[in-house]
């Protein structure tokens, strides 16, 4: 968890680095930005207390190539966007929003492809208050491809 004390926002799913392993075969950073507008039913927006955010991977897979190996990764990240309403009693809401990636991994010539293993990490958000029906949010993710077990030669 992380907190913004200049905007007084919580972040919440981002990875501790005790929680990413030690000596991945390759990984990918990358980053994700979008637009979200307040749904219509939900008041305006007067101030971002929380974003709670997690990765999801759909599915992972090996493609070969004349020079090298690679894993195309598919995912989706979904968020939940907390504030308080700019209304008189400034009563809490949220909003849900989920965005799709698609990356590639380029894998090490000498690893066995058949024990391998991707998994994914929020490595930072930050969420910029734009207008009072929009926000922009960016988030930095990691996918980090570790062995299963240990190939057998």
């Amino acid at each position: 968890m992380k907190f913004d004390h200049e905007r007084l926002t919580m972040y919440v799913g981002i990875a501790g680095r005790d929680e990413f392993p030690p000596c991945p075969l390759a990984y990918k950073q990358f980053t994700v930005t979008e637009k979200l507008i307040v749904p219509k039913i939900k008041p305006d927006i007067e101030k971002v207390i929380k974003v709670m955010a997690t990765v999801h991977i759909h599915d992972a897979r090996i493609i070969p190539s004349p020079y090298d190996s690679k894993i195309v990764v598919n995912g989706r990240i979904k968020q939940i966007i907390m504030y308080t309403a700019r209304k008189l009693d400034q009563p809490v809401h949220t909003f849900h929003s989920s965005t799709s990636f698609c990356e590639m991994i380029i894998l090490p010539s000498d690893i066995c492809l058949s024990h391998i293993k991707v998994e994914s990490f929020l490595e930072d958000m930050h969420i910029f208050h734009e207008t009072t029906r929009k926000v922009h949010i960016c988030k930095v993710v990691c996918l980090v491809v570790t062995e299963e077990k240990k190939c057998c030669s």
